[in-house]
């Protein structure tokens, strides 16, 4: 039976103060693996380029298309925010505009009526609040390729794409669809209806979004977000209060059902401005709110990468019964290293792994004899603590006697064989060593073979 008690303090209220907690408790694990100088693009509300720009004083690099050429004098920069984007995209708060959006740079979507002619000028719909609007149809044509082109490119130079949602209703056109970022001031009922997107069709469009930008990037992260900036207005028969609470519930809901995907994270934007009780209408600039929710982005995933308890250590694999080579009088054998040992000491610049090179010895004789000392037989097997304490002390003692005695591991020429075929005591290694050693046998062993070859004759 499962109580309250059982329950983390992160799950119930009473023990679940926000002040002086990091925010980045209340991301949802597993947390976006960045590097600490991912780049991003921002898209959707305005809270997306405000935490941009957080995110940029942590060390994320903020993608910028609209750039200018340092040989140009200083210009003035564009209207309603559309610089802070660095793509000149504009506030987009619906997910269907922001799924439009998306498909254009695949040019898989292209609105039947995609200009306004203004008098002198033409205004993109799509993008209403540029300074420097088109002249002319061919213009507008090249601002409006670049502009998509420029978008294409940064979001498949992107590690991460935060995108920000803030309202539910959206103004489309009746012909094929297409949704407007921005209200317009009139809205002509033959051209343009309004209503309001449920959850179902929300998270839907989300889902196509992401798979569009899988399509762009196939590694890039999605970061998903509830802005929690009041909605300007509502066409429906209600208060405005209540038609805001409305739409945040709702994106609520149709963001959870997107941020199961892989790949797809939610920041709790609304929520950590919620607990820190921070007015809807300063959300977006509210220094303390951004530097938090930039500081839950980030710290989450340093959180994320600690595990809650300690890793299992992999079990020591049965060691293979070693064979036992008998090397020369004058020369030692090198076993190859165990690096396998998980507890094994790591060894310092100087300390290799030193074999034992002692090869005669009262162990060496005993297993020459058959027999196994009880020493031998009580010794604990590598891979316990036991064992790599042992042998940890064993590798110290050989490489304290190669420090005392370095002229061991000089090599030493073989010492010419003189004709009475006494062997002067030397190391002797190769095929030349082996052939001297025969060729000694053979001189010592003549005077037998001749003197018995004299007595049968």
């Amino acid at each position: 039976m499962t109580t309250i008690d059982d329950l983390p303090d992160r799950q119930v209220r009473a023990r679940a103060p926000m002040s002086g907690e990091s925010p980045a408790k209340l991301m949802i694990a597993p947390a976006p693996p960045l590097p600490e100088d991912a780049q991003i693009v921002c898209l959707g509300s305005r809270l997306a380029p405000a935490l941009g720009a957080v995110l940029e004083t942590r060390g994320y690099r903020r993608i910028r298309t609209d750039t200018t050429h340092p040989a140009l004098p200083p210009i003035e920069p564009e209207a309603e925010e559309y610089a802070s984007y660095g793509t000149l995209a504009g506030p987009t708060g619906n997910s269907t505009a922001i799924e439009q959006l998306l498909r254009r740079c695949l040019g898989e979507f292209r609105p039947a009526e995609d200009r306004w002619p203004q008098g002198d000028v033409i205004v993109d719909p799509f993008r209403p609040g540029l300074r420097y609007p088109a002249r002319s149809d061919r213009e507008f044509d090249v601002l409006g390729e670049r502009f998509l082109t420029g978008l294409r490119s940064a979001l498949r130079r992107a590690q991460a794409v935060v995108i920000a949602l803030d309202t539910i209703e959206i103004c489309e056109a009746v012909a094929d669809g297409a949704v407007l970022p921005v209200w317009p001031a009139r809205i002509d009922s033959d051209r343009y209806r309004i209503r309001a997107l449920g959850a179902k069709e929300i998270g839907d469009q989300l889902q196509v979004a992401v798979e569009t930008l899988r399509r762009i990037n196939p590694a890039i992260h999605v970061l998903l977000m509830v802005s929690p900036e009041p909605i300007p207005a509502t066409h429906a028969p209600r208060h405005v209060l209540l038609a805001d609470m409305l739409a945040k519930a709702t994106l609520r809901v149709a963001v959870e059902r997107v941020s199961n995907a892989e790949g797809v994270f939610y920041v709790p934007a609304l929520e950590l401005a919620w607990a820190m009780q921070v007015p809807a209408e300063l959300a977006v600039t509210n220094a303390a709110f951004l530097s938090a929710l930039g500081e839950a982005v980030i710290s989450a995933e340093i959180d994320a990468s600690k595990p809650d308890v300690a890793p299992l250590q992999d079990e020591p694999e049965p060691q293979a019964e070693k064979k036992k080579v008998r090397g020369r009088r004058t020369g030692a054998a090198t076993p190859p290293t165990d690096a396998s040992a998980p507890d094994a000491p790591a060894p310092t610049p100087t300390e290799e792994p030193v074999a034992e090179t002692k090869s005669r010895g009262r162990r060496a004789r005993a297993a020459t004899a058959g027999k196994v000392p009880k020493a031998a037989s009580a010794a604990p097997k590598r891979g316990t603590a036991t064992g790599e304490a042992r042998r940890a002390r064993r590798v110290a003692r050989n490489e304290a006697k190669e420090a005392d005695t370095p002229a061991k591991k000089a090599p030493v020429i073989a010492v010419p064989v003189d004709q009475s075929g006494y062997k002067e005591p030397g190391r002797k290694r190769g095929k030349r060593a082996k052939a001297n050693t025969e060729a000694a046998k053979d001189s010592k062993a003549a005077p037998r073979r001749r003197a018995k070859r004299d007595k049968d004759g």
